[in-house]
């Protein structure tokens, strides 16, 4: 959402992890610097396109592990593969009824999506805001 990529975002955290487990970032399509889809972002989308990047990928078995409204996904995500998912790590997630009796989906719209991309609202926002990316721990060739 409020990130240029969550896998650089992350990387400090997947270099800490790296020695001792094996690290895979996903970010659904519509996330960070993915591809777009035309297809709607709701949690059951977004949970089997994350469901089949793993097994196109092999990994069968994983603890899975989201950030924000990943927490919404990650708790879907497990009562669909609990055969699959060791265990789940949320990093300030979100929780299903965390509004009380509303239930939190993801608050981006595939409408709103595509109004902001024809409308060039987004890369406005771009071209006017800071680099996202100065403060990363990455060189610049990551950065590009």
């Amino acid at each position: 959402m409020g990130t240029g990529t969550p896998a650089l975002d992350f990387k400090p955290l997947v270099e800490e992890l790296f020695p001792f487990y094996k690290v895979v970032v996903v970010e659904p399509f519509g996330y960070g610097l993915s591809d777009g889809t035309d297809k709607e972002r709701s949690t059951e989308n977004i949970v089997s396109e994350i469901h089949e990047a793993l097994q196109r990928l092999k990994i069968d078995r994983y603890i899975l592990m989201g950030h924000s409204i990943a927490g919404i996904y990650g708790l879907d995500y497990v009562n669909k593969y609990e055969h699959e998912v060791s265990a789940f790590v949320g990093i300030d997630s979100s929780a299903p009824r965390q509004y009380g009796n509303k239930v939190v989906e993801s608050p981006i719209s595939s409408t709103t999506i595509t109004l902001l991309k024809k409308s060039g609202l987004a890369r406005l926002i771009m071209k006017l805001s800071a680099d996202p990316f100065a403060a990363l721990p990455v060189d610049d060739e990551t950065k590009e």
